[in-house]
């Protein structure tokens, strides 16, 4: 499994609530996983954000890949450390049980997970941290080998497509991008990636980025051959103003094993800076 994940502190000390996505990169073509939960750290030794233990309890929902999640429904119980590996991110080793109520599904998993932490507590908020929010539509047009064999549909799958950048300096920023069919006979299919951006400016308000990702994919009869893709894509942005921008972008996407899905893909869409603490 590949995804990402966004936690936030409550008002109760070392507590937070955190939602989670991840996608089958093998072994289940088509499984993704959607969850929702809450944490509760202890800290291990006494210096100031040290090594910490946790444990979580998260509800949510599953399937695809021939998974028998039953209904759908996820219940996921997880302990694990906390091992900073510098001033702003941390390391997060966990084990974990996950069954599905209705269904016959249980599973153990081990996670490795790289975290940019924020904000320790809420009483030491560290510096501002630059996010750019983008929304839009793409298009992609399908290889000969785009769908399952014995399907015969040809349309080209619409897609709407919402990327999070996390900004790391005025070049290099971290993506993640997800993306669900909305027409194209592909009905369940859906793409989530992670990746490394970088951009410079070409003009007054023009912008231009290269990025390269790597995910998972699967659904609506879809040929991922496993589920891991990759995809590289330039993008053109033009500032309206402050707030916002106006982005198109063309690239390619393909299967990690060969024989697969590789459909070239244009893309239009907005984008919205915005910063927290």
């Amino acid at each position: 499994m590949l995804g990402a994940e966004a936690s936030f502190l409550t008002f109760v000390p070392n507590r937070e609530i955190y939602f989670a996505a991840d996608g089958a990169v093998g072994g289940a073509q088509g499984y993704m996983q959607v969850l929702g939960g809450i944490r509760q750290r202890v800290s291990v030794d006494s210096k100031p954000n040290g090594i910490e233990a946790y444990g979580d309890l998260a509800i949510g929902f599953g399937g695809g890949g021939q998974v028998p999640t039953g209904g759908g429904v996820l219940l996921l119980a997880t302990a694990g450390v906390t091992l900073p590996v510098g001033p702003l991110f941390d390391v997060e080793l966990s084990l974990g049980r996950t069954i599905a109520p209705d269904g016959d599904f249980q599973g153990t998993a081990a996670t490795v997970r790289l975290t940019r932490s924020f904000q320790k507590t809420r009483q030491a908020p560290t510096r501002e941290q630059n996010w750019r929010l983008s929304t839009g539509v793409t298009l992609q047009k399908p290889n000969s080998t785009f769908r399952q064999p014995g399907n015969p549909y040809t349309a080209w799958p619409l897609m709407q497509e919402t990327s999070l950048d996390m900004l790391l300096n005025d070049h290099v920023y971290l993506t993640g991008n997800a993306q669900t069919v909305l027409d194209g006979d592909a009905g369940g299919y859906a793409v989530g990636l992670l990746g490394v951006g970088y951009q410079f400016p070409l003009a007054d308000d023009w912008q231009l980025s290269f990025e390269g990702h790597v995910g998972a994919a699967g659904g609506g009869g879809v040929e991922t051959k496993g589920g891991i893709v990759g995809s590289i894509r330039a993008e053109l942005d033009y500032r309206l103003s402050d707030r916002w921008g106006l982005s198109a972008a063309v690239g390619k996407m393909q299967t990690y094993n060969a024989g697969g899905m590789a459909p070239t893909f244009v893309q239009i869409g907005l984008k919205t800076p915005f910063r927290t603490r």
